[in-house]
């Protein structure tokens, strides 16, 4: 279905100079908290978007973008290779970032580095907690990164690990999947 944009309007007010400002800067604030328990979510953050709107079709050309720093170049092509499940190469990508990526690059490469259940992969796994820790920046990564972790450690005869990583995400506020919690090392 091919929808067009309505004509602009043809009144003699519409000849007059627009009384909005071409750029707006809006910030939201959380009205109420959020439904659920707030010791199972992340901390909140305040957003800032930037609405940006062309005067002579406002409808089509009104765009909303977050004012977080735009994904690097590296970080796009990094997350391009996770999604296709390429991890060894996510991984030489990350070993040759000279930044930290972002949250989202950082807990799938490990989710996937810990699913592979491979010494490699786990040691590698390993040393990526061990730089957030380092730059304490724990933080970025997600509760089911962190679970996977924990059960990767634990099969491979790494309980001491394993439950390491599971208080540091019950510190952290995040509740581990139950799967974690039914670790079997054998």
């Amino acid at each position: 279905m091919n929808l067009k944009p309505p004509p602009p309007p043809s009144s003699p007010l519409a000849s007059h100079s627009n009384p909005l400002p071409l750029t707006q800067t809006l910030t939201l604030h959380w009205v109420s908290p959020p439904p659920y328990p707030p010791t199972i979510s992340k901390p909140t953050r305040l957003f800032r978007f930037r609405a940006t709107a062309n005067p002579t079709n406002p409808i089509t050309d009104l765009a909303i973008t977050a004012a977080a720093d735009p994904p690097s170049s590296e970080d796009q092509k990094l997350l391009i290779l996770l999604r296709q499940r390429k991890t060894e190469e996510a991984w030489i990508v990350y070993t040759q970032s000279t930044h930290l990526p972002n949250p989202t690059c950082l807990s799938r490469l490990l989710s996937q580095l810990s699913y592979q259940n491979t010494r490699t992969s786990l040691a590698r796994a390993q040393s990526i907690i061990t730089r957030l820790r380092n730059e304490r920046q724990l933080r970025h990564l997600d509760a089911n990164s962190l679970g996977l972790l924990a059960v990767a450690a634990a099969k491979a005869g790494q309980t001491r690990y394993a439950t390491s990583i599971v208080k540091s995400m019950l510190r952290s506020g995040f509740l581990p999947h139950y799967k974690t919690w039914r670790i079997r090392t054998s």
